[in-house]
């Protein structure tokens, strides 16, 4: 009878231990980004068994800046609000897969530049996801701004005096295809934007060195320009990712 009593004492103590355990990883994986919202809906993860030398073992909350092309400019876009549907360029989860088909996307759209693909993929991936939630071929996350074209609504969480406010509706640039994505992204990251952490942005960007310090400049000159909110995702987390990437390729 005693050691029948034990057993159940014993069995307990496991299922109450698992359970806080189970509790606490939950929310650990929200803490630290492995279900948050995102961009335009929910955010997934990049955590995964790669070594962590080419891998991301956290993504916190990612969000897009309240403004886009100037920060003096809120959403003035004219165009028409159009539903959201869902346009992955690749299987969710496949990381090959994700990576291999955005590198077609952006050669037949110009790129040709393997250094610049990684990078422009890195951040698809930032903002989309391993789990593909992409909308209206935004892969890149893109606020209207200025933009005077179709748009459309999705909620986000911005990071506003240090705190997680979240945004029930936003607007985003809506495309037709990845040909104006891409086209997009070019016009707003390049040489030839009036801002001029964009423009920095772009000279590492197009760097055609295989470099960590690129990728961080480049990663860390879109924060300054406000591209997005927080800040704990930093440039070193991008370049591993940049590492990731490429070894798909």
């Amino acid at each position: 009878m005693f050691l029948r009593d034990l057993k159940v004492k014993v069995l307990v103590v496991f299922a109450i231990v698992f359970a806080f355990s189970c509790t606490s990883l939950n929310k650990t994986e929200f803490e630290t980004g492995n279900t948050v919202l995102h961009t335009s809906l929910y955010f997934d993860h990049f955590n995964s068994y790669i070594p962590y030398y080419i891998s991301i073992n956290y993504a916190p909350v990612y969000t897009w800046s309240l403004y886009d092309i100037d920060e003096n400019i809120k959403d003035t876009s004219e165009g028409d609000k159009v539903k959201p549907n869902p346009t992955p360029w690749a299987e969710a989860w496949d990381r090959e897969l994700i990576v291999q088909k955005m590198n077609s996307i952006l050669i037949e759209n110009g790129i040709s530049s393997i250094n610049m693909r990684v990078r422009m993929i890195a951040h698809a991936i930032v903002a989309s996801g391993w789990k593909q939630k992409v909308w209206n071929y935004n892969a890149w996350g893109v606020k209207t701004g200025s933009w005077q074209r179709d748009y459309y609504i999705m909620p986000t969480i911005e990071e506003i005096d240090g705190e997680s406010v979240e945004i029930e509706e936003e607007s985003w640039r809506s495309f037709n295809n990845w040909s104006e994505a891409v086209d997009d992204y070019k016009e707003r990251i390049s040489m030839d934007s009036n801002r001029p952490s964009y423009r920095k942005a772009y000279s590492f960007l197009q760097s055609e060195d295989v470099s960590v310090k690129d990728a961080i400049g480049y990663w860390e000159a879109l924060g300054e320009g406000n591209y997005f909110t927080a800040r704990k995702f930093t440039g070193r987390n991008f370049a591993r990712l940049c590492s990731t990437v490429r070894s798909y390729l």
